[in-house]
C-alpha cells in the first residue's frame, strides 16, 4: 500500500508539473508543494549524486503567479549546480533554498557550496547565451536571490 501511495503521489505531481510547464496560466498556488513537486521530478538525478537540499519554506504559503516559470526557474538553477557546481555529482554538496514573504513580494533564495565561479564568469553571467561550456552544450547559470512580482 505504501509503493502504491507513493505511484500515485508521483503521477499526480508529474501531472501538476507537466501542466504548469505547458501553460502560462496564472493560478494561486502553494509554493512549497512547487518546490516538492520539481524535487521529486528531479529525484533521479539527485538519487545518483552526493547532494543534499534542504528547503526552508512556510508550510501553506500561496501565491499568484505562472508556477511554470518559478518549475522551471528551480529545475534549472538544481541542475546547473549538479553539472556546474557539483562536476555531474564528483564533488558532494549542498544545495539550501529558502522562500519568504518580505514586503508582500516573494523572496526566493537559493544557495549551493559548488566550486563556484572565476571574477570573468562572475562579470559575464547574466549575459544571453554566455556559457562556459559551449562546446559540451551547456549554459551556465547563477542566482542568488529572485524577487517574484
Amino acid at each position: 500500500m505504501a509503493n502504491l501511495r507513493r505511484a500515485a503521489s508521483l503521477s499526480r505531481s508529474f501531472k501538476r508539473t507537466a501542466i504548469d510547464q505547458s501553460a502560462d496560466d496564472e493560478r494561486t498556488f502553494v509554493v512549497g508543494d512547487l518546490i516538492d513537486d520539481v524535487l521529486r521530478s528531479l529525484q533521479h538525478q539527485l538519487k545518483r549524486v552526493p547532494v543534499t537540499v534542504a528547503v526552508d519554506c512556510p508550510r501553506g504559503l500561496e501565491i499568484h503567479g505562472v508556477p511554470g516559470l518559478l518549475e522551471q526557474l528551480l529545475t534549472n538553477l538544481v541542475m546547473n549546480s549538479v553539472t556546474h557546481g557539483f562536476g555531474e555529482g564528483q564533488r558532494p554538496g549542498r544545495i539550501t533554498i529558502r522562500v519568504a514573504l518580505d514586503n508582500g513580494r516573494l523572496r526566493f533564495d537559493y544557495a549551493d557550496n559548488g566550486v563556484g565561479m572565476t571574477a570573468e564568469v562572475l562579470g559575464r553571467v547574466f549575459e544571453p547565451f554566455f556559457t562556459t561550456r559551449r562546446e559540451q552544450g551547456a549554459r551556465a547559470w547563477a542566482c542568488m536571490s529572485v524577487t517574484l512580482l
